[in-house]
């Protein structure tokens, strides 16, 4: 509690800043998570977690997903509305497509 009181909140404008500027490291990204409510037509779930990052966090992040692939340069750029999810997340706002994938 402390901490999140004496740091300052990091804004877009800094995290450019320190990626523009630094010298020693290779990349620099930016990560918010937070927990919320998610849904999918009329499945909905609570106390989600969800983590946004930058375009390179899948150059950074040691969490390879084992289906898709991490939001991209391309996205940002045409504002894709676009999104990796969860085998969880699949299976508890998509019930119907891991039906399907079992009978598979």
């Amino acid at each position: 509690m402390k901490a999140n009181r004496r740091n300052k909140k990091v804004t877009w404008d800094d995290f450019e800043s320190l990626r523009d500027n630094m010298k020693l490291p290779l990349r620099v990204g930016v990560e918010l998570r937070i927990d919320s409510k998610v849904r999918a037509g009329s499945h909905g779930l609570n106390d989600t977690n969800i983590r946004g990052v930058t375009a390179n966090m899948a150059d950074i992040d040691p969490v390879v997903p084992r289906d898709g692939r991490y939001i991209s340069e391309g996205d940002n750029q045409s504002r894709a509305q676009v999104t990796m999810i969860g085998n969880d997340l699949v299976s508890q706002l998509f019930p119907a497509l891991t039906l399907s994938a079992t009978n598979c």
